[in-house]
């Protein structure tokens, strides 16, 4: 079968026939398997690269022996040179990368020089949609209440220089609304204005806050005034009554339920077989005792 490996002898006859220590056929010269290792493979190609690159006329770090990483001067300038805070960065004023120069360092001088003009615009994106916001709900407004008029005055329930004077007022509030708006925007690019001066001649000295003085430590009220007062706790000077005496005293000026004659009678018995049983048990305490002595 195809799929089959040969029997042994019949590959050793093949082998026999052929012969051993033979030269590399032209099919595996011309394949392209490389049975090189990858070491060696690595050196080769390396000094190849190598020197394809010094043929060029380039240098590196490794021929002239100097390494110099980028200042901080060269990004700031490059950051804040003809660039003002907020102001956005047109895409043929963004520098390119210095030479010495990692392509993170890169990253991070470019992100701090767009860092402003994409806060800025993130803000404005958010106040507009906003404004549109606000706009569309007093809009809404407007046609509810115009659409309320318009049926009232078809019903003659109220005349119709109702309804002009209400577009009236609603224009007039437009324009104020479109005025302070503009103004506003006129005031913020103003104070925009003078944080950008150079000179910091623009800004106002903002007043310093004063805080009120802290005032001494004041002593807590803890002077005792009157002794404490104790009203569940008998006086020592009161004197005791007995238990007769406690029980006719049940219902005469008292807080305590009064008892009838049936449930006195039964606390009576009670009482009774409560000191039988004590006086039982003290009794056999005292049998026990002697017969241990």
């Amino acid at each position: 079968m195809p799929h089959k490996r040969a029997k042994r002898s019949v590959r050793e006859a093949e082998t026999a026939k052929k012969g051993t220590n033979l030269t590399p056929s032209s099919k595996s010269l011309n394949s392209a398997y490389d049975d090189t290792p990858k070491s060696a493979s690595r050196i080769i190609s390396g000094w190849k690269f190598q020197s394809e690159f010094r043929k060029s006329g380039k240098t590196n770090s490794e021929d002239t022996g100097e390494y110099s990483k980028p200042s901080n001067s060269n990004s700031n300038s490059s950051t804040t040179n003809g660039k003002g805070k907020g102001k956005a960065v047109d895409k043929s004023e963004i520098p390119k990368i210095l030479p010495n120069e990692t392509l993170g360092e890169y990253n991070r001088r470019i992100e701090n020089l767009l860092r402003s003009g994409v806060s800025k615009a993130i803000k404005d994106a958010a106040s507009t949609k906003a404004l549109e916001v606000a706009q569309a709900n007093r809009d809404k407004k407007v046609r509810k209440r115009k659409a309320k008029l318009e049926k009232l005055i078809k019903d003659g329930k109220v005349p119709k220089e109702a309804l002009e004077k209400y577009l009236k007022e609603v224009r007039e509030k437009e324009e104020q609304r479109n005025d302070n708006h503009s103004k506003g925007k006129r005031k913020r690019d103003n104070e925009e204005d003078e944080e950008l001066d150079g000179d910091g001649q623009g800004k106002q000295a903002r007043p310093a806050k004063e805080f009120k003085e802290m005032e001494g430590p004041r002593r807590l009220n803890d002077i005792v005034l009157a002794p404490p007062q104790l009203p569940h706790l008998r006086k020592s000077g009161e004197k005791k009554t007995s238990t007769k005496e406690a029980y006719s005293a049940i219902g005469k000026n008292s807080d305590k339920i009064p008892l009838n004659a049936g449930q006195k009678r039964i606390l009576e018995e009670e009482r009774e077989r409560v000191v039988r049983m004590y006086r039982e048990m003290k009794a056999k305490k005292e049998e026990e005792k002697g017969k241990k002595v």
